[in-house]
């Protein structure tokens, strides 16, 4: 997932976690709508990561599955309990309680994997850079091949 939507997605979850608990006292009805807009955007944030990373066996695909099943659980939940508004917001709560830690990890698999594609570049500049020398004769066969590998 992008950076900004991972982003977006934390900004969303911790403004719905934190005005589910605001209204939990004073306004239920209030509460209850925070958490109906939380576990929606936890599911539909989970969905995206999940077609983001559907080929690929990656954190992303596990915790976006997860997040779909959890999220699922808890929007049925609030609606089935939506007579009883604390009960309702509390599955929101539940909701956020994985929402959150969820779009940490994907902002940190997101700079994670930028440092690696990063490296990834330069390697592959300096072993296009060690063939152009072993091209032109000023390494041997060997002598490339050993700081290819090491690159690698």
């Amino acid at each position: 997932m992008s950076k900004p939507l991972s982003i977006i997605f934390l900004v969303l979850s911790c403004l719905s976690l934190v005005c589910i608990m605001a209204f939990s006292e004073s306004n239920l009805k209030a509460a209850l709508g925070w958490a109906i807009i939380g576990s929606v955007i936890a599911l539909g944030f989970s969905i995206t990561g999940l077609a983001q990373s559907y080929k690929a066996k990656s954190i992303q695909k596990t915790m976006s599955v997860i997040g779909v099943v959890w999220s699922s659980i808890c929007v049925i939940l609030i609606f089935v309990l939506s007579n009883d508004p604390l009960a309702s917001s509390g599955w929101g709560l539940f909701s956020m309680a994985y929402a959150i830690p969820y779009a940490i990890v994907l902002l940190v698999k997101g700079k994670v994997q930028n440092s690696l594609d990063t490296s990834q570049n330069g390697n592959l500049a300096k072993i296009k850079e060690l063939h152009e020398l072993y091209k032109s004769g000023a390494l041997t066969e060997e002598e490339f091949t050993k700081k290819k590998t090491e690159l690698l």
